[in-house]
């Protein structure tokens, strides 16, 4: 049975990698485990060498060094200084050991465990020259790899060939976010051993008393992220089209995260990128949820959309198409099918009956998946990853 488990991320930035091991962490930690969360100071590093090898060697070194020094004074800017930043997406268990490293892991800064989960893949190389005594490594699959062989942006289809070779050429165990990130991976020749979803946590989220659908006008709310793979551009062009068919007295839009500059005046209120409760509480304050991702594993936000009781608007992709039913606790489009994401809201904001029936299916879809369930299953996996031949 394993004893210490060590879970090694590649960036110390709060995100959808960082609450995956923030929510772990815990779970195992008061369950009796010995838990080490092990990460970087300087974040990212492989990848910032892979980007330095593509300019011209004059000035791969002064590139290296300013990537390097941004990281440093990035981390140290922040509330939590070179603390983890999971612990601001979570209130951590007070027996999780928080482990810093500068660059790269080692065994000079690795701790000895049973187990070493990593879901950044590009640490693998480093993290196979461990001695065995830093215990057997895990990979988390977090992401549809297939579809990220397909990305439009040439620098992020190339990491991302990057990384698939990374995991074509090592044989260590792997689970899968969700079946999608599973058969993604098996299709381009990464074996998979399992699939254990990801949780919500419920009691964040579910609203004691349901706050959405007293307000008139309608609250309508953009989920939006950088990354391109997020579809910001596609959601916001859905709000725009949206702003054409209802004035202020109708409809009341809303962005929620990182919305770009040029999108941000579609918008009657931008509440930026929130935290704890309240991150929660936007969701609990809003009528309809549309979340329009390109590609994803097993994503969070419609979820936490879902046990808010909003009536949610979403694409249809890897880990969402698993429980998103059009028309029974969602209406759901293929990414980046603008006209039909446009007509999916319009339905939410015309018919309150709809909406309504969609708000009180979401609940009972979210608390399917606990964060405890999915504990049990990685532990289970780790255990016989511990007990079977190397």
């Amino acid at each position: 049975m394993i004893k210490r488990v060590n879970f090694v991320l590649a960036a110390n930035s709060p995100g959808s990698l960082t609450r995956l091991v923030a929510e772990y962490a815990n779970h195992f930690s008061s369950s009796g485990l010995l838990v080490t969360v092990s990460y970087p100071i300087i974040s990212f590093w492989d990848h910032l060498a892979w980007r330095v090898r593509a300019v011209a060697s004059i000035f791969r070194l002064f590139l290296l060094l300013g990537y390097a020094l941004h990281s440093i004074i990035k981390t140290v800017i922040t509330v939590r200084g070179f603390g983890w930043q999971g612990a601001i997406l979570h209130t951590m268990h007070p027996t999780v050991i928080q482990n810093r490293f500068w660059r790269l892991p080692s065994s000079q800064n690795m701790p000895d465990a049973d187990i070493i989960v990593v879901v950044q893949n590009y640490l693998i190389p480093h993290l196979l020259q461990l001695p065995d005594a830093k215990g057997r490594i895990v990979n988390g699959v977090a992401m549809d790899y297939q579809a990220m062989l397909n990305d439009k942006d040439t620098i992020a289809r190339d990491w991302s060939s990057h990384m698939v070779s990374i995991e074509r050429a090592t044989n260590i165990p792997r689970f899968a976010v969700s079946l999608g990130a599973k058969e993604g991976a098996e299709a381009i020749g990464i074996p998979v051993q399992r699939v254990i979803r990801l949780g919500v946590n419920l009691e964040e989220f579910t609203a004691p008393s349901r706050l959405c659908g007293q307000y008139d006008p309608v609250r309508v709310m953009l989920f939006c992220a950088m990354h391109e793979a997020k579809g910001q551009d596609s959601g916001c062009a859905v709000v725009r089209l949206l702003r054409e068919c209802y004035d202020r007295s109708r409809m009341v839009l809303i962005s929620l995260g990182q919305v770009k500059e040029e999108y941000a005046s579609l918008f009657d209120e931008n509440l930026g990128y929130l935290l704890g409760n309240d991150y929660a509480m936007a969701y609990q304050h809003a009528d309809i949820v549309i979340y329009p991702s390109l590609r994803d594993g097993f994503p969070a936000p419609p979820l936490e959309a879902m046990a808010s009781g909003c009536a949610l608007a979403t694409t249809a992709v890897s880990g969402v198409v698993e429980y998103a039913v059009h028309e029974r606790n969602c209406l759901v489009s293929d990414p980046s099918d603008v006209p039909a994401m446009v007509n999916n809201v319009q339905k939410l904001i015309e018919d309150r009956e709809m909406r309504k029936r969609l708000s009180l299916a979401g609940p009972a879809t979210a608390a399917q998946y606990t964060w405890q369930k999915s504990t049990e299953e990685l532990v289970d996996f780790l255990n016989v990853v511990q007990s079977s031949p190397l």
